[in-house]
Protein backbone atom coordinates (compact mmCIF):
# COMPACT_ATOMS: atom_id res chain seq x y z
CA UNK A 1 0.00 0.00 0.00
CA UNK A 2 1.61 3.35 -0.78
CA UNK A 3 1.52 6.71 1.06
CA UNK A 4 0.37 8.63 -1.63
CA UNK A 5 -3.35 9.85 -1.12
CA UNK A 6 -5.71 9.57 -3.96
CA UNK A 7 -8.72 10.65 -2.39
CA UNK A 8 -9.71 13.81 -0.08
CA UNK A 9 -13.01 14.55 1.02
CA UNK A 10 -13.00 18.11 2.79
CA UNK A 11 -15.85 19.84 4.23
CA UNK A 12 -18.83 18.28 2.08
CA UNK A 13 -22.07 19.24 2.25
CA UNK A 14 -24.98 17.76 0.37
CA UNK A 15 -28.53 18.89 0.32
CA UNK A 16 -31.55 17.46 -1.60
CA UNK A 17 -34.20 20.37 -2.87
CA UNK A 18 -36.18 21.95 -0.16
CA UNK A 19 -35.11 19.29 2.57
CA UNK A 20 -34.36 20.98 5.88
CA UNK A 21 -31.65 18.05 6.76
CA UNK A 22 -28.46 17.53 4.55
CA UNK A 23 -27.85 14.17 3.49
CA UNK A 24 -24.58 14.83 3.88
CA UNK A 25 -23.03 17.62 6.03
CA UNK A 26 -19.46 18.15 7.04
CA UNK A 27 -17.88 15.11 5.87
CA UNK A 28 -13.83 14.69 5.44
CA UNK A 29 -11.74 11.81 5.22
CA UNK A 30 -8.54 11.47 3.23
CA UNK A 31 -7.82 7.78 1.08
CA UNK A 32 -4.38 6.46 0.53
CA UNK A 33 -3.62 4.55 -3.01
CA UNK A 34 -4.25 0.67 -2.39
CA UNK A 35 -6.68 1.11 0.71
CA UNK A 36 -9.87 -0.59 0.96
CA UNK A 37 -12.32 1.82 2.46
CA UNK A 38 -15.98 0.67 3.69
CA UNK A 39 -18.45 3.35 4.38
CA UNK A 40 -20.98 1.99 6.87
CA UNK A 41 -24.17 3.46 8.74
CA UNK A 42 -27.74 2.68 8.89
CA UNK A 43 -30.27 3.44 6.09
CA UNK A 44 -30.51 7.19 5.63
CA UNK A 45 -27.59 7.49 6.97
CA UNK A 46 -25.96 9.65 4.06
CA UNK A 47 -23.69 6.79 2.75
CA UNK A 48 -25.07 6.45 -1.28
CA UNK A 49 -25.47 10.00 -1.60
CA UNK A 50 -21.48 10.66 -0.40
CA UNK A 51 -20.43 7.78 -2.20
CA UNK A 52 -21.79 9.20 -5.82
CA UNK A 53 -20.54 12.38 -5.00
CA UNK A 54 -17.04 10.77 -4.91
CA UNK A 55 -18.10 9.27 -8.15
CA UNK A 56 -18.79 12.88 -9.92
CA UNK A 57 -22.24 11.84 -10.43
CA UNK A 58 -23.56 14.05 -7.61
CA UNK A 59 -23.31 17.59 -7.51
CA UNK A 60 -21.89 19.41 -3.83
CA UNK A 61 -23.41 22.33 -1.86
CA UNK A 62 -20.12 23.21 0.07
CA UNK A 63 -17.00 21.40 0.10
CA UNK A 64 -14.50 19.63 -2.45
CA UNK A 65 -13.76 15.92 -3.75
CA UNK A 66 -10.13 15.98 -4.91
CA UNK A 67 -9.21 12.68 -6.71
CA UNK A 68 -5.05 13.07 -7.49
CA UNK A 69 -5.10 16.55 -6.15
CA UNK A 70 -7.37 17.05 -9.00
CA UNK A 71 -10.81 19.01 -8.26
CA UNK A 72 -13.37 16.94 -9.23
CA UNK A 73 -16.01 19.05 -11.92
CA UNK A 74 -19.38 19.79 -10.97
CA UNK A 75 -21.36 16.79 -12.35
CA UNK A 76 -24.47 19.36 -13.58
CA UNK A 77 -21.34 21.08 -15.69
CA UNK A 78 -20.22 17.60 -17.12
CA UNK A 79 -21.99 16.34 -20.74
CA UNK A 80 -21.46 12.78 -19.70
CA UNK A 81 -21.51 12.79 -15.62
CA UNK A 82 -18.18 10.58 -14.15
CA UNK A 83 -14.61 10.99 -13.83
CA UNK A 84 -12.14 9.25 -15.48
CA UNK A 85 -9.89 7.01 -13.27
CA UNK A 86 -13.33 5.96 -11.16
CA UNK A 87 -15.33 3.34 -12.09
CA UNK A 88 -18.79 3.56 -9.94
CA UNK A 89 -20.95 0.10 -9.64
CA UNK A 90 -24.31 1.02 -8.38
CA UNK A 91 -26.79 -1.08 -6.35
CA UNK A 92 -29.65 -1.38 -9.63
CA UNK A 93 -26.97 -2.49 -12.13
CA UNK A 94 -27.53 -1.76 -15.71
CA UNK A 95 -24.97 -3.30 -18.25
CA UNK A 96 -24.57 -2.78 -22.08
CA UNK A 97 -27.26 -3.89 -23.93
CA UNK A 98 -26.79 -7.04 -26.50
CA UNK A 99 -23.60 -7.95 -26.11
CA UNK A 100 -22.57 -11.23 -24.26
CA UNK A 101 -20.76 -11.62 -20.60
CA UNK A 102 -17.84 -12.21 -22.76
CA UNK A 103 -18.28 -9.33 -25.43
CA UNK A 104 -18.76 -6.96 -22.52
CA UNK A 105 -15.05 -8.44 -20.80
CA UNK A 106 -13.30 -8.10 -24.09
CA UNK A 107 -13.93 -4.30 -24.47
CA UNK A 108 -13.09 -3.21 -21.40
CA UNK A 109 -9.66 -4.94 -22.13
CA UNK A 110 -9.62 -4.00 -25.20
CA UNK A 111 -6.07 -2.45 -25.06
CA UNK A 112 -4.65 -6.27 -24.53
CA UNK A 113 -3.28 -8.00 -27.23
CA UNK A 114 -5.91 -10.60 -28.03
CA UNK A 115 -3.81 -13.61 -26.56
CA UNK A 116 -3.60 -12.01 -23.21
CA UNK A 117 -7.28 -10.02 -23.42
CA UNK A 118 -8.37 -14.18 -23.66
CA UNK A 119 -6.19 -14.86 -20.81
CA UNK A 120 -8.16 -12.29 -18.82
CA UNK A 121 -11.61 -12.57 -19.50
CA UNK A 122 -11.10 -16.59 -18.75
CA UNK A 123 -9.54 -15.44 -15.02
CA UNK A 124 -12.12 -12.41 -14.50
CA UNK A 125 -14.73 -15.07 -15.18
CA UNK A 126 -13.32 -17.65 -12.66
CA UNK A 127 -13.40 -14.96 -10.10
CA UNK A 128 -16.65 -14.25 -10.53
CA UNK A 129 -18.04 -17.49 -11.13
CA UNK A 130 -19.66 -16.62 -14.62
CA UNK A 131 -18.13 -18.87 -16.88
CA UNK A 132 -21.55 -20.94 -17.79
CA UNK A 133 -23.02 -17.19 -18.30
CA UNK A 134 -20.44 -15.86 -20.48
CA UNK A 135 -22.80 -16.60 -23.94
CA UNK A 136 -25.60 -15.05 -21.83
CA UNK A 137 -26.81 -11.18 -22.49
CA UNK A 138 -27.86 -8.40 -19.84
CA UNK A 139 -31.25 -9.71 -20.62
CA UNK A 140 -30.37 -13.09 -19.83
CA UNK A 141 -29.32 -13.07 -16.21
CA UNK A 142 -30.78 -12.51 -13.04
CA UNK A 143 -30.02 -9.69 -10.62
CA UNK A 144 -26.82 -10.96 -8.88
CA UNK A 145 -25.50 -12.36 -11.73
CA UNK A 146 -25.54 -8.86 -13.29
CA UNK A 147 -24.42 -7.63 -9.95
CA UNK A 148 -21.25 -10.04 -10.73
CA UNK A 149 -21.02 -8.84 -14.40
CA UNK A 150 -20.75 -5.47 -13.41
CA UNK A 151 -18.05 -6.04 -10.20
CA UNK A 152 -15.95 -7.95 -12.88
CA UNK A 153 -15.89 -5.11 -15.65
CA UNK A 154 -15.34 -2.45 -13.13
CA UNK A 155 -12.00 -4.90 -11.97
CA UNK A 156 -10.96 -5.31 -15.35
CA UNK A 157 -10.98 -1.31 -16.44
CA UNK A 158 -8.37 0.94 -16.36
CA UNK A 159 -9.75 2.54 -13.64
CA UNK A 160 -7.49 3.29 -10.69
CA UNK A 161 -10.48 3.75 -7.91
CA UNK A 162 -13.24 1.97 -7.35
CA UNK A 163 -16.77 3.04 -5.90
CA UNK A 164 -18.88 0.32 -5.07
CA UNK A 165 -22.58 0.49 -3.53
CA UNK A 166 -23.86 -2.41 -1.75
CA UNK A 167 -22.40 -4.73 -4.74
CA UNK A 168 -23.26 -7.99 -3.14
CA UNK A 169 -27.09 -7.06 -2.17
CA UNK A 170 -28.48 -9.49 -5.02
CA UNK A 171 -25.97 -11.99 -4.81
CA UNK A 172 -26.98 -15.33 -3.24
CA UNK A 173 -25.51 -16.21 0.04
CA UNK A 174 -23.43 -19.36 -1.11
CA UNK A 175 -21.80 -17.17 -4.19
CA UNK A 176 -21.60 -14.23 -2.49
CA UNK A 177 -19.08 -15.30 0.35
CA UNK A 178 -17.17 -17.31 -2.81
CA UNK A 179 -17.46 -13.82 -4.68
CA UNK A 180 -16.25 -11.91 -1.97
CA UNK A 181 -13.33 -13.89 -1.35
CA UNK A 182 -12.02 -13.87 -4.62
CA UNK A 183 -12.68 -10.16 -4.97
CA UNK A 184 -10.68 -8.94 -2.29
CA UNK A 185 -7.65 -11.60 -2.64
CA UNK A 186 -7.28 -10.55 -6.56
CA UNK A 187 -7.99 -6.36 -5.37
CA UNK A 188 -5.29 -6.32 -3.22
CA UNK A 189 -2.42 -7.62 -6.19
CA UNK A 190 -4.22 -5.54 -8.17
CA UNK A 191 -2.92 -1.47 -7.01
CA UNK A 192 -6.80 -0.50 -7.47
CA UNK A 193 -8.20 1.53 -4.51
CA UNK A 194 -11.76 0.51 -3.29
CA UNK A 195 -14.61 2.71 -1.67
CA UNK A 196 -17.58 0.02 -0.92
CA UNK A 197 -20.60 0.80 0.65
CA UNK A 198 -21.74 -2.21 2.56
CA UNK A 199 -24.87 -2.39 5.26
CA UNK A 200 -23.08 -5.11 7.58
CA UNK A 201 -20.62 -3.36 9.66
CA UNK A 202 -19.31 -7.27 10.77
CA UNK A 203 -18.99 -7.91 7.20
CA UNK A 204 -16.46 -4.87 6.50
CA UNK A 205 -13.60 -5.95 9.42
CA UNK A 206 -11.80 -8.41 7.74
CA UNK A 207 -10.98 -6.79 4.26
CA UNK A 208 -11.21 -2.92 4.94
CA UNK A 209 -8.03 -1.04 5.83
CA UNK A 210 -10.03 2.02 7.24
CA UNK A 211 -14.00 2.62 8.02
CA UNK A 212 -15.84 5.47 7.60
CA UNK A 213 -19.07 5.72 9.67
CA UNK A 214 -22.31 8.20 8.80
CA UNK A 215 -25.13 8.89 10.71
CA UNK A 216 -27.84 11.22 9.55
CA UNK A 217 -25.05 12.70 6.80
CA UNK A 218 -22.43 13.57 9.96
CA UNK A 219 -19.35 11.91 10.24
CA UNK A 220 -19.19 10.00 13.44
CA UNK A 221 -15.54 8.44 13.18
CA UNK A 222 -12.68 7.30 10.82
CA UNK A 223 -10.45 4.55 11.72
CA UNK A 224 -8.79 1.16 11.69
CA UNK A 225 -11.47 -2.08 11.69
CA UNK A 226 -9.78 -2.35 15.22
CA UNK A 227 -10.05 0.98 16.28
CA UNK A 228 -13.74 1.41 15.23
CA UNK A 229 -14.43 -2.00 16.67
CA UNK A 230 -12.71 -1.88 20.11
CA UNK A 231 -13.20 1.89 20.63
CA UNK A 232 -16.25 3.66 19.23
CA UNK A 233 -16.69 6.78 19.60
CA UNK A 234 -20.71 6.48 21.07
CA UNK A 235 -23.19 3.84 21.32
CA UNK A 236 -24.33 4.14 18.01
CA UNK A 237 -20.81 3.18 16.28
CA UNK A 238 -20.75 0.08 18.83
CA UNK A 239 -24.22 -1.71 18.43
CA UNK A 240 -23.72 -1.33 14.51
CA UNK A 241 -21.15 -4.70 14.88
CA UNK A 242 -23.93 -6.54 17.10
CA UNK A 243 -26.25 -6.00 19.77
CA UNK A 244 -25.05 -3.85 22.78
CA UNK A 245 -26.28 -4.63 26.66
CA UNK A 246 -26.68 -1.56 28.56
CA UNK A 247 -25.54 -1.05 32.17
CA UNK A 248 -27.37 0.29 35.04
CA UNK A 249 -25.90 2.51 37.40
CA UNK A 250 -27.44 0.07 39.60
CA UNK A 251 -25.80 -2.62 38.22
CA UNK A 252 -22.18 -1.26 37.52
CA UNK A 253 -22.28 -0.08 41.75
CA UNK A 254 -23.64 -3.96 42.82
CA UNK A 255 -23.01 -6.39 40.70
CA UNK A 256 -19.45 -4.76 39.02
CA UNK A 257 -18.31 -2.60 41.98
CA UNK A 258 -17.73 0.52 39.48
CA UNK A 259 -18.61 4.03 40.70
CA UNK A 260 -20.49 5.27 37.21
CA UNK A 261 -17.92 7.98 35.73
CA UNK A 262 -19.01 11.24 36.04
CA UNK A 263 -21.09 13.07 32.61
CA UNK A 264 -21.78 9.45 31.60
CA UNK A 265 -24.64 8.64 29.45
CA UNK A 266 -24.78 5.11 29.06
CA UNK A 267 -22.60 2.26 30.11
CA UNK A 268 -22.82 -1.20 27.84
CA UNK A 269 -21.10 -4.29 26.73
CA UNK A 270 -21.33 -6.20 23.61
CA UNK A 271 -23.24 -9.65 23.70
CA UNK A 272 -20.16 -11.58 21.97
CA UNK A 273 -18.28 -10.44 24.84
CA UNK A 274 -20.09 -11.83 27.51
CA UNK A 275 -19.23 -15.75 28.49
CA UNK A 276 -21.64 -18.06 30.84
CA UNK A 277 -21.00 -20.99 32.60
CA UNK A 278 -23.18 -22.74 35.30
CA UNK A 279 -19.89 -23.01 37.93
CA UNK A 280 -19.34 -19.80 39.95
CA UNK A 281 -16.17 -18.44 39.62
CA UNK A 282 -14.48 -15.29 41.51
CA UNK A 283 -15.88 -12.11 39.54
CA UNK A 284 -18.81 -14.28 38.27
CA UNK A 285 -22.38 -12.44 37.55
CA UNK A 286 -25.26 -15.01 39.24
CA UNK A 287 -28.20 -14.50 37.01
CA UNK A 288 -31.01 -17.09 36.69
CA UNK A 289 -32.68 -17.92 33.57
CA UNK A 290 -35.82 -16.60 32.61
CA UNK A 291 -36.32 -17.86 28.37
CA UNK A 292 -35.49 -18.69 24.55
CA UNK A 293 -35.30 -17.24 21.72
CA UNK A 294 -34.27 -19.32 18.71
CA UNK A 295 -32.11 -17.92 16.71
CA UNK A 296 -31.17 -20.25 13.73
CA UNK A 297 -28.33 -22.39 14.80
CA UNK A 298 -28.13 -21.18 18.27
CA UNK A 299 -30.17 -19.71 20.92
CA UNK A 300 -30.54 -16.58 22.90
CA UNK A 301 -31.37 -16.92 26.47
CA UNK A 302 -32.90 -13.88 28.40
CA UNK A 303 -31.49 -13.43 32.10
CA UNK A 304 -31.95 -11.56 35.15
CA UNK A 305 -29.30 -10.33 37.66
CA UNK A 306 -30.05 -9.10 41.31
CA UNK A 307 -31.19 -5.55 40.40
CA UNK A 308 -33.61 -7.05 38.75
CA UNK A 309 -31.35 -6.45 35.45
CA UNK A 310 -32.24 -8.30 32.09
CA UNK A 311 -28.98 -9.80 30.29
CA UNK A 312 -29.06 -11.74 26.89
CA UNK A 313 -26.54 -14.34 25.77
CA UNK A 314 -26.05 -16.94 23.43
CA UNK A 315 -25.91 -20.86 23.81
CA UNK A 316 -25.95 -23.92 21.95
CA UNK A 317 -28.43 -25.61 24.09
CA UNK A 318 -32.13 -24.04 24.05
CA UNK A 319 -32.33 -24.27 27.63
CA UNK A 320 -29.33 -24.84 30.74
CA UNK A 321 -29.93 -27.81 32.82
CA UNK A 322 -29.39 -25.25 35.79
CA UNK A 323 -31.39 -22.03 35.51
CA UNK A 324 -28.74 -20.63 37.72
CA UNK A 325 -26.35 -19.37 35.18
CA UNK A 326 -22.56 -17.17 35.76
CA UNK A 327 -21.83 -14.90 33.75
CA UNK A 328 -18.29 -13.27 33.03
CA UNK A 329 -16.01 -10.68 30.68
CA UNK A 330 -13.40 -8.66 30.67
CA UNK A 331 -14.59 -5.27 32.26
CA UNK A 332 -12.05 -3.34 30.01
CA UNK A 333 -14.61 -4.48 27.19
CA UNK A 334 -17.14 -2.25 28.96
CA UNK A 335 -18.35 1.09 26.88
CA UNK A 336 -18.40 4.29 28.99
CA UNK A 337 -20.25 7.15 26.57
CA UNK A 338 -20.55 10.31 27.44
Amino acid sequence: MSNKTVLRVENLRIVYGNVEQPAVQDVSFKVKAGECVAIIGESGSGKSTLLRAIACLQSCDEGKILVDDQLLPDPMQLLVKGYAGIRYVSQDTVLPRLRTVEDMLRYELRYFHAEEQTLLVDQYLDIFSLQEFRDRKDTELSGGQKQRVALSLALASDAGLLVLDEPFNQIDVITREKVKEQLFSYFRSSGKTLIMVTHDALDALPWSDKIVVLRDGHLLQVGTPEKVYEKPVDMYVASLFGPVQLLSKKQLNDLLHIEWPNRCRYAGIRYNDVEHQLSKTKNAIQVKWIRSYYAGKQYKWLLQDATGGEWMVYAANKEPSNKMIYLHFPLSQIFFFK
